[in-house]
């Protein structure tokens, strides 16, 4: 049998297809009047004292996969020596398809003013700003087993083993928004919360790749094998030549930083609550839903490429057969590369219904907090801008708060960027500061071998 191993070649389709790059399931929140917890912040509740500005920062980090264990990849980059059943043990975990998800939120700051009391809250204004990124690899379980042990094992078939593939959106969004009451005449506890948050969005880079496919089909007889490329990706903000492709690492050092704004949007984020009394109330509420227009610098690249490989048989991919291959591959490669007018990408965008639950109780001074909180979330990722993030996921919140200033809680995650979660957050309040951390899934530390993805997170806020 004629045998060709594309180990080598693979990293050619990564040359054309790896120059491309989530919005993480919950985010720390505060909660009046002391500390915080963690889950999707509501537009129509308030999140700070009462009659106070406030101005906050933050920062969140996010990462995880479809199926596989996350952990197994950090295990196979620190193994000094690949082996048979390493490799295959790893293989074996894949899904059909896989993807490999990152991504970051940086609320840069958010500036906030509640009017009212803790007992009759009557509106809230905010302004903020806030960087967001997100990032998604993909590839087929065929790929890898393409590039372990070579094309043998697909005699006689057609089969899409697909380029490595990478969507990536990164954007700022500038935002004001606000809420407030519609009371209820019936009831003096009854009441209804609207609101929203209107964003600007600047556009600074993204990849699109809707075609990555790449069949190899081997003669049964092994005497020919042929490769067929379809790749088109769409991109902007990446370091650019002349020509409109995507330089390598080592030529673009002195540009690394320049952040130029390459398109223009508009987003919102609404939400409205029915507050039964001061302990319960129901929300339902839409995030992140908005465009982006990119018009600056937009680039599609097509990668279209038939080959036909005959009269090779190798077992050593240095040896000079290959290295011919190569050769004979770049030189028949179609790839072509043209500006385009505009490209709109949709920022991700989420459905949450929630129901919330606290116990109030008097401090030593006798003023009213929340003691604790419990929170169920239903969210459902309604624009999957990335793979890893899809379907519906549950979160359950638990919280609970001391007079001190201290609070501690944990978060059940079940579905979505995690699968299974388990977490935990903690914050405190020192004079005017008020901190917080948390991790929305421990399991990569306490179940490497399960864990599939986890988010890090981290607050301040100053009160006035």
């Amino acid at each position: 049998m004629k045998t060709l191993r594309l180990a080598a070649l693979l990293s050619l389709f990564t040359i054309h297809a790896s120059h491309s790059s989530a919005q993480s399931a919950n985010n720390l929140q505060f909660s009046p009047l002391f500390g915080n917890y963690a889950g999707l912040s509501t537009p129509s509740k308030y999140s700070n004292d009462f009659a106070r500005w406030h101005i906050s920062y933050g920062l969140g980090i996010y990462g995880g996969s479809n199926g596989f264990p996350f952990s197994k990849i950090f295990q196979l980059y620190n193994t000094d020596t690949f082996t048979n059943a390493t490799v295959d043990e790893f293989i074996s975990q894949l899904q059909k398809q896989n993807s490999i998800t990152i991504g970051m939120d940086i609320p840069v700051f958010l500036f906030e003013k509640n009017f009212g009391t803790f007992d009759d809250a009557c509106g809230s204004i905010r302004a903020f700003v806030r960087d967001r990124a997100c990032g998604d690899l993909f590839f087929s379980d065929d790929l890898l087993k393409l590039a372990w042990k070579g094309n043998a094992q697909f005699v006689g078939q057609n089969v899409n083993v697909g380029l490595v593939g990478i969507n990536s959106l990164y954007y700022r969004e500038y935002g004001v928004g606000g809420s407030f009451k519609i009371p209820i005449a019936s009831s003096d506890e009854k009441k209804i919360l609207i609101g929203a948050n209107v964003k600007w969005l600047q556009g600074i880079a993204f990849t699109e790749m809707p075609k990555t496919d790449a069949f190899i089909y081997t003669d049964p007889e092994g005497k020919y094998i042929d490769i067929t490329l379809d790749q088109q990706m769409f991109y902007s903000g990446l370091i650019l030549d002349s020509s409109g492709a995507p330089v390598q690492v080592p030529k673009y050092n002195n540009q690394i930083g320049k952040m130029n704004v390459n398109g223009k949007g508009i987003g919102f984020d609404a939400s409205i609550t029915y507050q039964l009394n001061e302990n319960f109330g129901v929300s339902a509420s839409l995030y992140d839903a908005g465009k982006i227009n990119f018009t600056k610098k937009v680039y599609e690249s097509e990668l279209n490429t038939q080959l036909h490989f005959e009269g090779v048989e190798v077992s050593d991919i240095l040896n000079d057969l290959v290295v011919d291959s190569i050769g004979y591959f770049y030189k028949h490669l179609h790839y072509n590369s043209a500006s385009q007018n505009s490209y709109i990408e949709k920022t991700p965008s989420r459905f949450c219904l929630s129901g919330t639950y606290q116990v109030i109780d008097n401090n030593n001074n006798g003023d009213d907090y929340a003691k604790e909180i419990v929170q169920v979330q239903f969210v459902n990722c309604i624009q999957k801008r990335v793979h890893a993030v899809e379907g519906n996921y549950f979160n359950l919140v638990y919280s609970h708060f001391f007079e001190s200033g201290f609070n501690l809680g944990t978060e059940l995650t079940i579905g979505g960027i995690e699968k299974l979660g388990l977490g935990v957050f903690t914050g405190a309040r020192i004079r005017k500061c008020r901190i917080g951390a948390g991790c929305s899934n421990l399991f990569p530390i306490i179940r490497k071998n399960s864990a599939t993805g986890t988010s890090f997170q981290t607050m301040m806020s100053f009160d006035f």
